[in-house]
């Protein structure tokens, strides 16, 4: 954002179920490309409703951060930018992905 900046170092991300079977995983991903919501589903299939929304959440994720990233912004960028850039970068600086999240998005955003 701006000239603010943070690194944090990413991992692949890893599909730890919490006690969901494969098979109740690959239901849940299922019944969430049909738009059910996480409450409908984790009711259909006995399992908690927390757990349901982390696994549709994350589904599709193939990198991870342990941490979230803090980044100061100064009100100034705030004004002047609309979205927050994000980058993949290699451990020697090389750029292998990078996108775009909008302000809208993040405030909107819930269970993150």
């Amino acid at each position: 954002v701006g000239k603010a900046g943070q690194k944090k170092p990413c991992s692949e991300a890893s599909e730890d179920s919490r006690g969901i079977s494969d098979k109740t995983h690959r239901a849940i991903q299922r019944l969430a490309a049909l738009s059910l919501t996480a409450d409908v589903i984790a009711d259909a299939l006995g399992e908690n409703p927390e757990q349901v929304q982390r696994i549709m959440r994350k589904h599709g994720w193939n990198l991870e951060c342990a941490q979230k990233i803090c980044v100061m912004v100064h009100p100034s960028d705030l004004r002047t930018e609309n979205k927050v850039t994000i980058k993949a970068v290699t451990g020697k600086g090389a750029v292998v992905a990078m996108g775009h999240v909008t302000f809208d998005n993040i405030l909107q955003t819930t269970n993150a």
